[in-house]
């Protein structure tokens, strides 16, 4: 994910711009694997109404408006989006080992 090349005049590189030359390709392959996971459950027998999907598919959702829009504050609420829905998803599962 990190560029190998220096930025302009051998000065550093440019993370914002390496991060955004490859966003499109790093959410979309996110994107795909929340997709194919439905497409298992609906080849399973469909897809079940519960916490595990409704977490699947606001990730979806997350991957594929990272991949469009470019705006800075959009993918810094997405990366803190993320991660109190990660935490709160691991948490629901950790309740039902009980």
């Amino acid at each position: 994910m990190l560029p190998d090349r220096a930025g302009p005049g051998g000065g550093a590189a440019d993370l914002r711009a390496a991060y955004h030359e490859n966003r499109a390709w790093f959410f979309g392959l996110a994107a795909a694997a929340f997709l194919v996971t439905f497409i298992r459950d609906l080849i399973g027998g469909g897809i079940p109404f519960d916490a595990n999907a409704v977490f699947r598919g606001v990730f979806l959702v997350l991957a594929l408006l990272a991949m469009r829009v470019r705006r800075e504050w959009y993918h810094v609420a997405n990366a803190i989006a993320g991660l109190v829905l990660f935490c709160a998803y691991v948490f629901a599962e950790f309740l039902q080992l009980r």
